[in-house]
């Protein structure tokens, strides 16, 4: 939870820091660029997902060489496919946002703070699997402080950039690409300089090894890719219908919804070993109670979002940016984008029990209906409302999500 929470906390300081300091403009321009560029982590989270699956299983047979070996070979993976990332993004960064983005100022700025990450793409690619890797290789504490450095750089570097030295938009993405590149060789150096099972070796490969890590990733890949997905339509959709400053309160809604739903993901994450484990060994009175903390302690947190949201939204919105109109848009926006606080947790949690029983057509269904579904519904809703159809199309998708998880919940007759 504590890894997933500075996730979240590297992308919602550098939204305060360019919202307060250089705008509304370049709040609109991370915004346009992010999913995109999620999209391509999305790509290597496969790899780094899939072949954590593939090294566990030959860590617990106490094969360690094997292990290395697949270990040794997915850095090079991630590195080979953060290349070709690379080079596309240097070849076409320039003409696809001058292409699509009418506004050439707005275009100009999507370029000046994407080519950051594309220059450093090897290093924060690398950053983002590795923490996989560390969690396997026994390293979950050093991964939290780890994590937590890197916050902290971003956030030093942040101030420093924008409010001492008065740098442009591409110091934002300088700082995170800066405190990610170092979290890279500190996350390296246990395998390096520690006698861990898990190290850099000669390399292990073959074609069903490919396959399986690709397989093994895709699930995590797909869901991801949906809510970028999601973004990117949803900014066209506004670019259209409204101006900027709609895509610049887009940004800072979604970067409030991952703040939030952070605590519930990461919450998830670490508690499902255990929900396999109980469930496979029968032990029905522990896994109905671990069921029963998670639910309440994810609704809990759900609720108190939701009620921060709605009664201090001109607050929360205001640490983005304080221009009156800006606010004021902004306030009444997150206060119905807020209602995905009411289900959202609910199917999250639905999932990640459906997951670690070993459900996978219920899990699937719910990512199509939860995060798939809000990508054609936000054409139909701001038919219907407008720019609103835009901030309430998540939550009506989640509360789709939300009904089928209780009739899944009931056919799997498990009380909590």
């Amino acid at each position: 939870m504590i890894s997933m929470l500075f996730m979240s906390l590297y992308f919602i300081i550098d939204d305060i820091f360019i919202g307060k300091i250089l705008g509304v403009k370049s709040l609109a321009a991370t915004g346009l660029i992010m999913p995109f560029i999620m999209i391509s982590f999305s790509i290597i989270d496969i790899i780094a997902v899939g072949s954590s699956v593939q090294i566990s299983l030959h860590l617990v047979q106490k094969d360690y060489k094997k292990a290395s070996g697949i270990f040794s070979f997915s850095l090079i993976f991630v590195v080979m496919v953060s290349m070709l990332f690379f080079v596309l993004g240097i070849l076409s960064l320039e003409w696809l946002c001058l292409y699509f983005i009418d506004n050439i100022e707005l275009a100009n700025l999507c370029i000046e703070y994407a080519r950051i990450y594309i220059l450093f793409y090897p290093f924060v690619a690398l950053y983002f699997a590795i923490d996989d890797y560390l969690r396997i290789a026994k390293k979950p504490i050093y991964s939290m402080i780890l994590n937590l450095i890197v916050a902290i750089i971003n956030l030093v570097l942040d101030y420093l950039f924008l409010a001492v030295f008065d740098l442009g938009l591409y110091s934002a993405a300088l700082a995170t690409c800066i405190g990610m590149s170092i979290g890279v060789l500190l996350g390296l150096a246990p395998f390096v300089l520690q006698n861990l099972n898990l190290k850099i070796s000669k390399i292990y490969i073959n074609l069903n090894l490919i396959k399986n890590i690709i397989l093994n990733g895709s699930s995590g890949f797909l869901v991801s890719t949906f809510s970028s997905v999601f973004m990117i339509v949803a900014n066209a959709i506004l670019l259209e219908i409204s101006t900027e400053n709609s895509v610049a309160i887009l940004s800072v809604l979604m970067s409030v919804e991952f703040f939030a739903s952070s605590f519930i993901m990461g919450m998830c994450g670490g508690i499902s070993p255990l929900f396999s484990y109980h469930f496979a060994a029968k032990n029905m009175r522990t896994f109905k109670g671990l069921l029963k903390i998670t639910f309440l302690s994810a609704a809990l947190i759900s609720f108190s979002a939701f009620v921060i949201v709605e009664f201090w939204a001109s607050s929360i919105i205001s640490l983005f940016n304080e221009d009156t109109q800006f606010v004021r848009l902004g306030s009444s926006a997150l206060m119905i984008f807020g209602l995905v606080f009411l289900c959202g947790w609910f199917v999250e949690f639905s999932d990640t029990v459906f997951t670690s029983i070993n459900k996978p057509i219920f899990s699937l269904i719910l990512a199509i209906f939860g995060d798939f579904l809000s990508i054609p519904l936000i054409f139909i809703l701001v038919y219907f409302l407008g720019v609103n159809g835009v901030w309430i199309s998540m939550f009506v998708a989640k509360f789709i999500a939300g009904i089928c998880s209780i009739i899944f919940w009931k056919k799997l007759q498990i009380r909590l």
